[in-house]
């Protein structure tokens, strides 16, 4: 298991982080593909575990659907020339999208709980897609603050995709604290009926990594960030990342499966790889679009 976990994360992240930095179309190719793999994976949970077990309530979830709606969703953040243009865009497209699905769930339903089926149709693509299209949204940032390092010198790469690097970086550089930390000293169950090997010592240890990790590349990149907002949001996103892992944790639950796919060998599925991404990537949107109106 751990050898799987190795060579995946050799394989993954060399082309993950490939994919940022050349931008266009790389970006939006994996953004949109993690958008419906994720989707896929988060319909394919609901009828396992939350149905009521009759061969009606079995019925599974449109994918085409949720598919579409979370690719148009990344697509308008890749085209959205400001925020302002992507609020309306997804905006729009989320409104289209339940429409559509209510009338699927008028003309094809015939399940139990029709109210949480279209809850889970409705909230699935705005959720992941939402996220993902906030990351390639992200790309077209291209604030400077009045205090950027030399590093602007030295690379051509725009603040925006500096953004995108130090959202999965600080998830990373979380969870592998949290990890490291909860092995060593951890005692203190923090949710044993979600996730019962998430300790308090953990995610402390893991809000010091995001902490670490946002203060080093906000300060010392091209973003410029003066060391109250790095930390900042190093705190923000050491919370918000356990939070998506419990959420995904949660639902695993439900849904009565260890992993949400086998996409990657000793590693789960796309969600298991997204679930603290998802939330972080929209809080650091958020953020850095703040942070563009301010400077």
């Amino acid at each position: 298991m751990l050898l799987h976990r190795v060579l995946t994360a050799l394989i993954a992240i060399p082309i993950i982080l490939a994919a940022i930095w050349l931008g266009p179309p790389w970006i939006t190719a994996v953004a949109v593909a993690a958008s419906a793999v994720g989707v896929w994976e988060a319909y394919r949970l609901y009828p396992s575990g939350l149905s009521d077990g009759d061969a009606d309530a079995e019925q599974g979830l449109p994918t085409p659907l949720g598919g579409v709606w979370a690719v148009a969703l990344v697509l308008a953040g890749e085209l959205a020339a400001t925020p302002s243009d992507f609020a309306k865009t997804a905006l729009a497209i989320c409104v289209a999208g339940c429409i559509i699905s209510g009338l699927w769930m008028i003309a094809a339903w015939r399940g139990r709980r029709p109210a949480f089926a279209a809850m889970w149709l409705c909230l699935t693509p705005i959720y992941i897609g939402g996220a993902m299209a906030t990351a390639v949204a992200l790309r077209g940032l291209d604030q400077h603050t009045t205090n950027a390092t030399a590093w602007a010198v030295l690379t051509d790469a725009s603040t925006g995709l500096w953004w995108i690097l130090l959202a999965i970086l600080a998830v990373y550089a979380a969870d592998t604290a949290a990890y490291a930390v909860g092995r060593l000293i951890g005692r203190h169950r923090m949710a044993p009926g979600i996730s019962p090997g998430k300790t308090w010592e953990g995610t402390i240890g893991g809000l010091a990594g995001a902490v670490i990790a946002t203060s080093l590349l906000g300060m010392q990149t091209p973003l410029g960030l003066p060391v109250w907002q790095a930390v900042a949001t190093g705190v923000i996103l050491g919370v918000v990342a356990p939070t998506g892992d419990l959420l995904e944790s949660k639902i695993k639950r439900w849904a009565g499966v260890k992993d949400s796919g086998a996409l990657f060998p000793g590693h789960g599925g796309m969600l298991d790889r997204l679930d603290s991404l998802l939330p972080c990537f929209i809080v650091v949107y958020i953020v850095a679009t703040a942070l563009a109106t301010i400077n």
